[in-house]
């Protein structure tokens, strides 16, 4: 979910808003309570950004592990947003 901030409290405190967004958090700028703007993180890595979206949309939760089924090199790295991924396949169901 969006956190809401003013454009007034965002200019005053960019530096720890701008490490909140670093850290995976979505920020939905508003001006006289409306919205303006939206702040999300970016990713580098395409698969770090697949695996947020999912987490995000609530497709997937987030134990707070390396995602199952990536190598090291492949993982996401420990200061951005890491989700579990469950992936079912036709031969378990």
């Amino acid at each position: 979910m969006d956190k809401p901030v003013s454009v007034g409290a965002f200019k005053a405190r960019v530096i720890a808003y701008l490490g909140q967004v670093r850290e995976g958090e979505t920020l939905l700028l508003t001006e006289r309570n409306h919205p303006l703007a939206r702040l999300i993180p970016v990713f580098a890595n395409p698969r770090e950004q697949a695996l947020y979206d999912l987490a995000r949309s609530g497709q997937v939760l987030w134990d707070g592990g390396k995602p199952f089924g990536l190598s090291d090199r492949e993982a996401p790295s420990a200061n951005r947003h890491r989700v579990g991924v469950l992936v079912e396949t036709e031969s378990s169901r």
